[in-house]
C-alpha cells in the first residue's frame, strides 16, 4: 500500500514554481515549443523531476491549448 507523502496544495505549489521558470524562458524565446516538446518526450535524457516535467507540460499546455 503506497502512503501520501505531499499534499496535493503542495505539490501543485512546487508544480507552478517549475510552470513559471519554464513560462518565462518560453515567452522570452529562450526555449521553444519545438524544443520543449522534445525535452518533455525525452524528460529522462534531461534528467528531469516529475515537478519541473510537470511544470513544463503545464507551460506547455498554457502557450499550445485554448480554452475551449
Amino acid at each position: 500500500m503506497a502512503h501520501q507523502t505531499m499534499s496535493a496544495v503542495a505539490v501543485q505549489s512546487r508544480i507552478d514554481v517549475e510552470c513559471e521558470k519554464y513560462t518565462k524562458r518560453i515567452d522570452s524565446g529562450e526555449l521553444t515549443l519545438s524544443h520543449a516538446h522534445t525535452v518533455l518526450t525525452n524528460s529522462d535524457a534531461y534528467n528531469m523531476d516529475l515537478f519541473k516535467i510537470a511544470g513544463l507540460a503545464k507551460a506547455f499546455a498554457c502557450f499550445q491549448c485554448s480554452a475551449d
